[in-house]
């Protein structure tokens, strides 16, 4: 740790155990719908997925995803990634 205040000693602390409840929340929702995948393979498959974004022109922009696997088509079903804003 490369902190030395009392207050950004902190900040690390709750960052590091809320990345480790989100992170442990996500394969609990992944387990119960029949994915089961540690969290190391589960944020690697959610990292691999990549949005680019088209511009034609000003008013023409369009955004794609890059091919998603099988298990990747089901992790962004589970965790509804269709309503996440960029």
């Amino acid at each position: 740790m490369r902190h030395w205040t009392d207050t950004k000693i902190r900040a690390f602390a709750f960052c590091n155990i809320m990345s480790l409840i989100i992170i442990r929340i996500m394969e609990y929702k992944a387990t119960i719908n029949g994915i089961k995948m540690s969290p190391q393979i589960l944020k690697q498959e959610l990292k691999d997925l990549k949005e680019v974004i088209l511009v034609y022109t000003e008013n023409k922009v369009q955004k794609k995803i890059t091919h998603r696997s099988t298990v990747q088509k089901k992790l962004w079903e589970i965790f509804n990634l269709d309503n996440m804003k960029t």
